[in-house]
Protein backbone atom coordinates (compact mmCIF):
# COMPACT_ATOMS: atom_id res chain seq x y z
CA UNK A 1 0.00 0.00 0.00
CA UNK A 2 2.95 2.58 0.63
CA UNK A 3 4.11 1.81 -2.74
CA UNK A 4 1.31 3.41 -3.88
CA UNK A 5 1.39 6.65 -2.27
CA UNK A 6 3.52 9.85 -3.77
CA UNK A 7 6.63 10.66 -2.67
CA UNK A 8 5.06 13.70 -0.46
CA UNK A 9 2.61 11.73 1.21
CA UNK A 10 5.42 9.01 1.99
CA UNK A 11 7.13 11.84 3.69
CA UNK A 12 4.74 13.48 5.35
CA UNK A 13 3.72 10.02 6.76
CA UNK A 14 6.98 9.20 7.67
CA UNK A 15 7.53 12.37 9.41
CA UNK A 16 4.38 12.34 11.51
CA UNK A 17 5.59 8.98 12.67
CA UNK A 18 8.79 10.03 13.37
CA UNK A 19 7.22 12.68 15.40
CA UNK A 20 5.22 10.27 17.20
CA UNK A 21 7.41 7.65 17.95
CA UNK A 22 9.57 10.91 19.33
CA UNK A 23 6.61 11.97 21.44
CA UNK A 24 6.77 8.62 22.95
CA UNK A 25 10.29 8.58 23.62
CA UNK A 26 9.89 11.92 25.14
CA UNK A 27 6.66 10.66 27.68
CA UNK A 28 8.75 7.62 28.11
CA UNK A 29 11.82 9.35 29.43
CA UNK A 30 9.75 11.79 31.30
CA UNK A 31 8.49 8.77 33.46
CA UNK A 32 11.07 7.21 34.17
CA UNK A 33 13.43 10.70 35.23
CA UNK A 34 9.71 11.05 37.15
CA UNK A 35 10.19 7.54 39.29
CA UNK A 36 13.74 8.38 39.89
CA UNK A 37 12.76 11.44 41.22
CA UNK A 38 10.47 10.37 43.48
CA UNK A 39 12.79 7.71 44.75
CA UNK A 40 15.01 10.21 45.66
CA UNK A 41 13.10 11.86 47.34
CA UNK A 42 11.76 9.11 49.35
CA UNK A 43 15.21 8.64 50.27
CA UNK A 44 15.89 12.21 51.86
CA UNK A 45 12.77 11.48 53.25
CA UNK A 46 13.33 8.09 55.25
CA UNK A 47 16.99 6.59 55.09
CA UNK A 48 18.84 10.11 55.03
CA UNK A 49 17.48 11.46 58.09
CA UNK A 50 17.03 8.23 60.09
CA UNK A 51 21.48 7.84 59.29
CA UNK A 52 21.99 11.46 60.27
CA UNK A 53 19.73 11.26 63.48
CA UNK A 54 21.54 7.83 64.35
CA UNK A 55 24.79 9.22 64.38
CA UNK A 56 23.95 12.05 66.06
CA UNK A 57 22.39 10.22 68.68
CA UNK A 58 25.35 8.14 69.75
CA UNK A 59 28.12 11.06 69.08
CA UNK A 60 26.04 12.58 71.55
CA UNK A 61 26.06 9.80 74.30
CA UNK A 62 29.46 9.58 73.51
CA UNK A 63 30.41 13.30 74.51
CA UNK A 64 28.19 13.11 77.27
CA UNK A 65 29.81 10.05 78.92
CA UNK A 66 33.00 12.11 78.37
CA UNK A 67 32.10 15.05 79.80
CA UNK A 68 30.99 13.39 82.85
CA UNK A 69 34.45 11.75 82.96
CA UNK A 70 36.44 14.61 82.52
CA UNK A 71 34.54 16.38 84.85
CA UNK A 72 34.66 13.75 87.66
CA UNK A 73 38.34 14.26 87.31
CA UNK A 74 38.86 17.86 86.88
CA UNK A 75 40.31 19.44 89.41
CA UNK A 76 38.62 23.00 89.72
CA UNK A 77 35.13 23.35 90.22
CA UNK A 78 34.71 26.13 87.49
CA UNK A 79 36.29 23.53 85.06
CA UNK A 80 33.71 20.76 86.17
CA UNK A 81 30.86 23.40 85.96
CA UNK A 82 31.71 24.41 82.50
CA UNK A 83 31.67 20.89 81.45
CA UNK A 84 28.38 20.07 83.33
CA UNK A 85 26.41 22.97 81.57
CA UNK A 86 27.90 21.77 78.45
CA UNK A 87 26.28 18.35 78.94
CA UNK A 88 22.73 19.90 78.54
CA UNK A 89 23.05 21.24 75.25
CA UNK A 90 24.15 18.04 73.98
CA UNK A 91 21.76 16.49 75.35
CA UNK A 92 19.19 18.69 73.93
CA UNK A 93 20.92 18.01 70.37
CA UNK A 94 20.23 14.24 71.53
CA UNK A 95 16.42 14.56 71.98
CA UNK A 96 16.53 16.48 68.70
CA UNK A 97 17.85 14.04 66.83
CA UNK A 98 15.71 10.98 68.46
CA UNK A 99 12.45 13.32 67.51
CA UNK A 100 14.16 13.25 63.97
CA UNK A 101 14.61 9.64 63.76
CA UNK A 102 11.19 8.67 64.96
CA UNK A 103 9.45 10.95 62.62
CA UNK A 104 11.62 9.68 59.79
CA UNK A 105 11.37 5.74 60.83
CA UNK A 106 8.34 3.85 59.09
CA UNK A 107 9.21 0.33 60.04
CA UNK A 108 8.36 -2.05 62.33
CA UNK A 109 6.91 -0.15 65.69
CA UNK A 110 7.92 -2.61 68.28
CA UNK A 111 11.78 -1.46 67.47
CA UNK A 112 10.34 2.05 68.46
CA UNK A 113 9.37 1.15 71.86
CA UNK A 114 12.86 -0.45 72.34
CA UNK A 115 14.54 2.50 71.38
CA UNK A 116 12.15 4.66 73.36
CA UNK A 117 12.72 2.31 76.56
CA UNK A 118 16.67 2.92 75.61
CA UNK A 119 16.81 6.40 75.90
CA UNK A 120 14.79 6.36 79.01
CA UNK A 121 17.28 3.83 80.79
CA UNK A 122 19.85 6.12 79.20
CA UNK A 123 18.29 9.29 80.76
CA UNK A 124 17.89 7.40 83.80
CA UNK A 125 21.44 6.68 84.03
CA UNK A 126 22.82 10.30 82.95
CA UNK A 127 20.45 11.66 85.93
CA UNK A 128 22.20 9.53 88.26
CA UNK A 129 25.79 10.34 87.44
CA UNK A 130 24.86 13.88 87.15
CA UNK A 131 22.89 14.07 90.49
CA UNK A 132 26.27 12.81 92.21
CA UNK A 133 28.65 14.87 90.11
CA UNK A 134 26.26 17.98 91.54
CA UNK A 135 26.51 16.85 94.80
CA UNK A 136 30.46 16.76 94.51
CA UNK A 137 30.38 12.76 95.01
CA UNK A 138 32.60 11.79 92.35
CA UNK A 139 33.56 8.37 93.59
CA UNK A 140 29.94 7.32 92.57
CA UNK A 141 29.11 9.18 89.69
CA UNK A 142 32.37 7.25 88.07
CA UNK A 143 31.02 4.20 89.68
CA UNK A 144 28.08 5.10 87.77
CA UNK A 145 29.44 5.78 84.36
CA UNK A 146 31.39 2.79 84.73
CA UNK A 147 28.07 0.22 85.30
CA UNK A 148 25.04 1.77 84.76
CA UNK A 149 25.38 4.26 82.06
CA UNK A 150 28.09 2.28 80.42
CA UNK A 151 25.45 -0.40 80.19
CA UNK A 152 22.41 1.22 79.08
CA UNK A 153 24.65 3.44 76.59
CA UNK A 154 25.79 0.21 75.16
CA UNK A 155 22.10 -0.97 74.52
CA UNK A 156 21.43 2.22 73.41
CA UNK A 157 24.13 2.17 70.65
CA UNK A 158 23.06 -1.32 69.84
CA UNK A 159 19.27 -0.45 68.83
CA UNK A 160 20.60 2.49 66.83
CA UNK A 161 22.29 0.20 64.81
CA UNK A 162 19.39 -1.50 64.06
CA UNK A 163 18.04 1.65 62.83
CA UNK A 164 20.82 2.45 60.74
CA UNK A 165 21.03 -0.96 58.90
CA UNK A 166 17.24 -1.00 58.25
CA UNK A 167 17.70 2.59 56.33
CA UNK A 168 20.61 0.89 54.71
CA UNK A 169 18.49 -1.69 53.38
CA UNK A 170 16.03 0.59 52.11
CA UNK A 171 18.32 2.64 50.54
CA UNK A 172 19.23 -0.44 48.57
CA UNK A 173 16.22 -0.64 47.72
CA UNK A 174 15.99 2.49 46.37
CA UNK A 175 19.03 2.23 44.62
CA UNK A 176 18.06 -1.00 43.02
CA UNK A 177 14.88 0.28 42.03
CA UNK A 178 16.16 3.32 40.27
CA UNK A 179 18.39 1.02 38.49
CA UNK A 180 15.61 -1.32 37.28
CA UNK A 181 14.15 1.96 35.45
CA UNK A 182 17.27 3.20 34.07
CA UNK A 183 17.20 0.08 32.20
CA UNK A 184 13.62 -0.20 31.65
CA UNK A 185 13.84 3.38 29.66
CA UNK A 186 17.02 2.15 27.92
CA UNK A 187 15.51 -0.61 26.34
CA UNK A 188 12.64 1.57 25.76
CA UNK A 189 14.43 4.14 23.87
CA UNK A 190 16.54 1.50 21.69
CA UNK A 191 13.44 -0.45 20.57
CA UNK A 192 11.53 2.75 19.83
CA UNK A 193 14.87 3.74 17.88
CA UNK A 194 15.08 0.67 16.15
CA UNK A 195 11.35 0.28 15.38
CA UNK A 196 11.72 3.95 13.82
CA UNK A 197 14.96 3.49 11.40
CA UNK A 198 13.33 -0.06 10.53
CA UNK A 199 10.68 1.88 9.51
CA UNK A 200 11.97 4.59 7.77
CA UNK A 201 14.16 2.54 5.56
CA UNK A 202 11.05 -0.11 4.48
CA UNK A 203 8.70 3.41 4.10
Amino acid sequence: MLKNLKVRSKLALSFGISILFFIIAIVAANIGLSSVLGGLEDFYDTPYPMVESSLEAQTSTRKIQLNMYRAAVATDDATAQALLDEIDGVAAKMNTALDTLRASYKGDPSLLTTLNNAADDLAAARQSALDYLTSGDKDNAIVVLNGEYAQAGTAFSEIVDKFIAAAQTEADTYYESGHSIKNICTWTLLALAAFCLVFTVFM
